[in-house]
């Protein structure tokens, strides 16, 4: 059976619940507002998981499980959770109001969570006359062109008219069934190497045990199997009694299905938003992670080292402290392991072709985490009705390290540092000063090269030159040309040196060009 999951994502009361409920067959725990809040304020608080089963051309069996996302300005990080387990997004907009704050947050974050498919809907098109609602279409069509996105269709509808029942419902069953067979298959995860599962919710059934929900990230589920669930404090290992999916009982799960678990002697008190996985160890448990970084383009404010961001990382939110990095872009494909390579320090990220970001995350508490999944770096301090994009980048998680991170990387420093002639010996050998001071090691910068700026009188006397050695005991040192020639117009003249300060593995320095 196949699984797909599509994610309802739209701006807060743009009516993602009222359509999902019309167009599910199955309702699932955790589905539809069954948050006491979420009626009581009629906006949806949590993720609603929901389905539709139907056959597909080839008369295969299918489920499609709906995801409803909240839309409130304040629930971003519950909407960045519902993004991640999703295959096709389903756009909803007001039809009478078009693009809005959340609206755009979501085309925001599909983008960085690499959903390439969306399905566009104008809900409340009862409301708005011909010629308005054209001209939202073309308006939105027109936004989401920038984007990566592969608009499938649009569809026009009213969840809940003014008088009279549903409109456009069956045409937009007909389009979403389209949009779902268009959306390429993924692997049933039988061949994964690891299984692992997002959990949701937990709660005890009485008669059944406890009982959790859940979207299977990777590999397969099966009746027996054992599942660790990593804590940051202390995992352990439970195994698996009965699988439903969407109240039907099965013996196996694969990739992408909505699930319920009854698990063997699990406490009900244990936190809601975990993983499970097997083989035991599959989830990194760390408050130190490392990988790409990519900014998000709608972000206005600089991305500096040193300056803190919400990380959203699995299941948790969690405050974050970067250290930018880079390394070339030829190296991009390079096979060396990340703490081989050799990265340099920055102090901003740039939206650059020739480089390859990185981020050192340090977090204020362990988390649990995923290798190669997707991290989302936000300001939800930013006031939500600015109408500033609070996404501010995306990063690939690829490696797991402690607090000695700085002795583990190599990490080098771009450095400069200016002195000037004191006087020239002859035409290939001068004398600097003040380029370094009497205190400084100068014999480790022996070898490398320097520029000698032209001189006032001759603009073509440009001179790279070489450190020979020390000079005296006050800091000069030896210049020897390697390219052009002294002359005594550069006396004062300007002599930079460009050298990379490098922090290698167990803390160790040294100086390089």
């Amino acid at each position: 059976m196949k699984n797909v999951s599509i994610g309802v994502l739209g701006h807060v009361d743009c009516g993602k619940t009222s359509l999902v409920r019309i167009l599910s067959t199955t309702l699932s725990t955790a589905s539809l507002d069954r948050h006491p809040q979420s009626r009581s304020r009629g906006i949806t608080l949590d993720l609603g998981f929901s389905c539709i089963d139907r056959e597909d051309d080839h008369g295969e069996s299918q489920t499609i499980t709906l995801v409803d996302c909240p839309g409130h300005a304040s629930l971003l990080r519950t909407i960045i959770c519902g993004s991640r387990i999703v295959d096709g997004m389903m756009l909803v907009i007001d039809a009478s109001k078009g693009i809005q704050t959340q609206t755009a947050e979501c085309i925001v974050i599909g983008e960085v969570v690499n959903i390439n498919h969306v399905l566009v809907v104008f809900n409340k098109a009862d409301l708005v006359d011909e010629a308005s609602l054209q001209a939202t279409e073309q308006k939105v069509l027109k936004t989401l062109a920038k984007t990566k996105f592969q608009v499938f269709a649009t569809v026009r509808v009213a969840a809940a008219p003014r008088e009279g029942n549903a409109l456009g419902i069956e045409s937009l069953k007909q389009k979403l069934f389209q949009f779902v067979d268009s959306i390429p298959s993924q692997s049933s995860g039988a061949e994964d190497r690891i299984t692992v599962l997002a959990v949701d919710h937990v709660f005890p059934i009485k008669g059944q045990g406890t009982v959790l929900t859940g979207t299977v990230l990777g590999g397969v589920v099966r009746v027996g199997m054992e599942l660790e669930f990593p804590t940051t404090a202390r995992g352990f290992v439970r195994k698996v009694k009965t699988i439903q999916c969407f109240h039907r009982s099965v013996s196996v799960a694969g990739k992408g299905a909505r699930v319920g678990l009854s698990i063997d002697r699990l406490d009900s008190n244990i936190p809601e938003r975990q993983f499970a996985a097997s083989p035991p160890g599959a989830i990194e448990v760390s408050n130190v992670l490392i990988g790409s970084i990519f900014p998000v383009s709608y972000y206005r404010q600089p991305i500096k080292s040193m300056a803190k961001f919400q990380l959203h990382v699995g299941h948790d939110v969690v405050d974050a402290r970067l250290t930018l990095l880079s390394e070339g872009a030829d190296d991009e494909e390079s096979p060396k392991p990340l703490i081989e390579k050799e990265f340099l320090r920055e102090q901003e990220l740039e939206h650059r072709d020739d480089r390859r970001y990185f981020a050192v995350f340090e977090l204020e508490k362990r988390v649990c985490v995923i290798l190669n999944s997707i991290a989302v770096g936000t300001k939800l301090d930013t006031d939500p009705k600015s109408n500033a994009c609070r996404i501010a980048f995306s990063s690939i998680v690829m490696h797991s390290m402690d607090e000695s991170w700085r002795r583990m990387l190599r990490i080098h420093t771009q450095k400069r540092r200016e002195g000037e002639i004191d006087r020239v010996v002859n035409s290939k050998e001068a004398i600097c000063k003040n380029l370094f001071s009497r205190e400084n090691n100068q014999p480790v910068f022996i070898g490398m090269k320097v520029d000698v700026q032209n001189s006032a009188q001759d603009s073509t006397s440009m001179v790279r030159a070489r450190i020979d050695g020390t000079f005296g005991k006050s800091g000069k040192v030896r210049l020897v040309a390697t390219e052009g020639q002294f002359s005594e117009s550069h006396v004062g003249c300007l002599v930079s040196l460009e050298y990379k300060k490098m922090t290698g593995r167990e803390g160790s320095k040294s100086f390089a060009q």
